[in-house]
């Protein structure tokens, strides 16, 4: 059916249902800023922006050969009902929600003569790409060390968090940097070999920044941080001690429309 989705990786058909929106919804997002009065006068806003929720209307019939009953009606509610996770629409795979199902609503005949469940989804007001955007490369010999700079093009003016990783080619990796419009990271005292990979992940949403060296968690070789993220037609250079392959990868963001 065109309004049926993917919800927490099942879809929905796996549980002997169908879904149809409702007509209306809200467009665009609310944006939240953290915004702190001075002592002398004015304010300033620290931190990033906040977006909104959006409420959707969601009707789920039971398909031809499926009754409306007690069990079909806990099985399905225990999936929609059991977390927070990620919503696929089947007319718009190429993007991926944050969603929540609500337990408003109601059930049976109300919602159709052959029964049913009607609830509403709360859906976070950024979207992101289903499939990630990937860029790669050998780094090049340059003044001092060795560099591979890319143009990231994917998402809209909200800006995507990345994850860059990087591994020897050969030598050993013991200092790096990435720099963005945003400033630049910095690493040092690191000592990766071939084997070893070093991957720096920006912050998003409710994922924490990360830096993992052969797969440990550590911020101990970290000499300099900023916020790893990019827009559309922004830079991002990336420079070793050592020839590396590097690999940037990232969601690109967009309002849920």
């Amino acid at each position: 059916m065109y309004d049926d989705f993917t919800f927490l990786g099942r879809h929905i058909s796996e549980f002997g249902g169908m879904a149809f929106l409702g007509e209306g919804f809200a467009v665009g997002d609310k944006i939240r800023r953290s915004e702190y009065a001075l002592p002398g006068g004015g304010s300033v806003v620290i931190g990033r922006e906040r977006h909104g929720t959006i409420s959707r209307a969601i009707e789920i019939l039971p398909v031809d050969g499926v009754s409306d009953t007690a069990a079909w009606r806990r099985r399905l509610l225990s999936w929609l009902m059991s977390a927070r996770g990620f919503l696929t629409w089947d007319h718009d795979p190429s993007v991926r929600m944050t969603a929540q199902f609500n337990s408003e609503g109601s059930a049976g005949t109300k919602v159709s003569p052959v029964g049913g469940i009607s609830l509403r989804c709360t859906v976070y007001g950024v979207c992101e790409d289903a499939i990630p955007a990937m860029l790669s490369g050998n780094m090049q010999q340059d003044i001092g060390g060795y560099k591979i700079t890319f143009s990231w093009r994917a998402g809209s003016t909200i800006r995507t968090p990345l994850t860059l990783a990087l591994r020897a080619n050969s030598g050993t990796l013991s200092s790096a940097s990435v720099m963005t419009p945003n400033g630049t990271i910095r690493f040092s005292g690191m000592g990766l070999g071939t084997a070893q990979e070093l991957v720096v992940s920006g912050e998003d949403g409710d994922l924490p920044a990360s830096v993992t060296e052969a797969g440990i968690l550590t911020f101990a070789h970290v000499a300099k941080w900023s916020d790893l993220s990019a827009a559309p037609g922004d830079t991002v250079t990336v420079t070793a001690n050592t020839p590396c392959f590097a690999r940037l990868t990232g969601r690109g963001k967009w309002i849920v429309g």
